[in-house]
């Protein structure tokens, strides 16, 4: 019995993982990119916590498209030969939010604080910018 139960277990925390890595988009322009349901709803999130509520199925849409150009773009870039340092990342968010004074561990801090993952902004702003 306990083995059973054991199993069952097993199995349904595996379905659960196995539906969070379920792709949403597979993506190949130079090569076969997934955006995972978790990666989508990653994003989802950070947009319902700077809207103050939840996404419409439009607005879902328009992340999800978002995400794809996001790949595409990075792919092209990739394939050219562009690549955007940690260092440009910093720099353009001090540009941009004003906050030359602050160093780059206080400015990740502030991020983290805000509830963003700091892994998952620096590759979204190395995609945005590789693109520009």
């Amino acid at each position: 019995m306990k083995s059973f139960l054991f199993w069952v277990m097993l199995g349904t925390v595996g379905i659960n993982s196995f539906a969070q890595n379920t792709p949403v988009a597979i993506i190949n322009l130079h090569k076969n990119e997934i955006i995972t349901k978790t990666g989508f709803d990653s994003k989802v999130d950070i947009f319902k916590k700077t809207q103050g509520r939840d996404l419409t199925a439009t607005e879902k849409k328009q992340v999800l498209q978002v995400l794809i150009a996001d790949v595409l773009f990075s792919q092209e870039a990739s394939k050219q030969g562009i690549k955007i340092s940690d260092d440009e990342v910093m720099q353009t968010i001090r540009t941009q939010f004003g906050l030359v004074n602050f160093t780059d561990e206080q400015i990740k801090q502030m991020i983290e604080k805000q509830g963003t993952n700091w892994g998952e902004l620096l590759s979204s702003m190395k995609r945005s910018l590789s693109s520009q």
